[in-house]
């Protein structure tokens, strides 16, 4: 088995102090990570200590200890210490060997793998030359997207998106009360999921902290295109922009078990992950609707989870649309998105994607990391419009299908790659323009009023996790719904 992981977030961040400097690193594309060798995760249908045992038997000398697992589901993680003497080529073919073995207790077996900070590929982030909200609200995307139009139909309220990703700036004002409660550090294992300076420089590359703010920037733009929708922040990703499958797909579980509508995941990695493939596979089938960057190598590099069946892979596109110097492109590309800036000077609105940094910053990036929360933001848009949906995999696909039936093409524009983008450029006032007016908070059945019948669907739904009558967003429906329901009362 030759497998290598890099988790890549799809986009540096530089955090200067002047807008006309930007800073460089390695090339994205060509830094894959090694695996944690130590690392093992083991699905079957057995308890952790089960399989350590049932291993250990299969194989002398092997040493297994559970130390994390997917909550209430046969996945876990495990420390391992192999027979002396054993190389990582030797750990990958035994873990061929003993899943050819077919043993009756075990599903699958993989390594966790560390990722890499993505380098200067895209470019950087500056952080001065805007001072608030006023210009970001102009960007070229607004009008490239027909976000007008998209607002005076839905704003994504009633909706949780979860961003993947460095953490949020809690106390900036793109968030002022849109955070919901239940937030978490994977990398840390704490609740504190600012994006923040960690010490990390887990690329070696001599410069701590490269990705410190891409989790904010991007939540900021899940926020422009949908500002009712609240965000669910999980932190998977250190201040150097370094990740585990592992941390990952425990990220995304988290975020399945507090009932978001929507996952961001701006992050890339050149191993398909049997862990992340089963949380991932367990969103949707939940209903819940799951986005990721398609990656910044200019190729058709075939990069995960973007290039699985049920992720919307989101490639970038510039002001003009046409693809993003730096975006991929090619068969394993879902649709597209504005997600390219020029990155020098003072950011312009009409040629830049514009968003919040750290600090109460705002500043200018460039990466498919916010070209994906573009469109999550419009399938919050498109999911706020059917309460009555069901929290069930038929509705993630209606979602997607709305958003890729609704893009533009960008042939014409773009005779080289126009054909290479997916369904095109997505358009957010058509895909809107598709279903209803955004009912009011409350109005579950979407009739045009808060009575006895919503009353009704709220009750039968109490305690439930997935369920539009979670009208706070705290990840159940329980009292609070309720008494939220009543004062809407018509």
């Amino acid at each position: 088995m030759t497998q290598r992981s890099n988790i890549l977030a799809a986009m540096t961040v530089a955090l200067t102090c002047s807008a006309a400097s930007m800073r460089a690193s390695a090339d994205v594309c060509s830094q894959p990570a090694a695996a944690l060798g130590d690392q093992l995760i083991v699905a079957g249908g057995a308890t952790g200590a089960q399989l350590a045992a049932l291993l250990e038997s299969f194989t002398p000398g092997l040493d297994l200890e559970p130390v994390d697992q997917f909550p209430g589901r046969p996945i876990h993680l495990m420390q391992a210490a192999w027979p002396q003497g054993w190389s990582l080529a030797d750990v990958e073919a035994w873990i061929d060997s003993t899943l050819a073995a077919g043993l009756p207790q075990l599903s699958w077996m993989e390594l966790d793998y560390l990722g890499q900070v993505p380098g200067g590929g895209t470019g950087s982030i500056f952080v001065d030359g805007l001072t608030d909200d006023q210009v970001v609200a102009l960007q070229y995307a607004r009008d490239r997207i027909a976000l007008p139009q998209a607002m005076a139909r839905s704003d994504g309220g009633g909706t949780v998106v979860a961003i993947m990703d460095t953490g949020l700036d809690l106390q900036h004002p793109a968030f002022a009360g849109s955070i919901v409660p239940g937030g978490f550090d994977f990398v840390s294992g704490t609740a504190d999921v600012t994006d923040r300076n960690d010490g990390s420089d887990s690329d070696g590359d001599g410069v701590a902290n490269e990705l410190v703010g891409h989790g904010t920037f991007v939540a900021s733009m899940v926020r422009f295109v949908a500002p009712g929708a609240r965000i669910l922040p999980v932190r998977v990703l250190d201040g150097d922009g370094n990740g585990r499958l592992w941390t990952l797909a425990r990220g995304i579980v988290h975020a399945v078990d507090r009932g978001v509508e929507v996952i961001n995941i701006s992050i890339v990695s050149d191993y398909d992950s049997a862990a992340v493939e089963a949380a991932i596979d367990e969103a949707t089938s939940l209903g819940i609707v799951v986005v990721a960057s398609a990656g910044n190598c200019n190729g058709t590099d075939r990069l995960f989870p973007a290039s699985k069946s049920n992720v919307l892979g989101v490639a970038a596109t510039d002001r003009l649309d046409r693809k993003a110097g730096f975006s991929n492109y090619g068969d394993d590309i879902d649709l597209a998105a504005p997600g390219a800036s020029p990155l020098v000077g003072v950011p312009d609105p009409d040629t830049s994607i514009l968003g919040a940094l750290p600090g109460g910053r705002w500043g200018a990036g460039s990466g498919t990391s916010f070209a994906a929360p573009i469109v999550a933001g419009v399938a919050a848009l498109v999911r706020a419009q059917h309460p009555e949906w069901l929290a069930t995999e038929a509705t993630s696909v209606a979602i997607e299908q709305v958003i890729l039936l609704s893009c533009d093409d960008v042939s014409a524009s773009d005779p080289a790659f126009g054909g290479q983008l997916g369904a095109g450029r997505i358009d957010a006032g058509a895909a809107v323009l598709a279903g209803p007016v955004r009912p009011a908070e409350g109005d579950l059945n979407g009739d045009g009023s808060i009575n006895g019948a919503d009353l009704g669907i709220l009750l039968t739904q109490w305690g439930a996790v997935h369920s539009s009558a979670d009208l706070n967003g705290d990840g159940v429906v329980d009292g609070a719904d309720l008494g939220r329901l009543l004062t809407r009362w018509t």
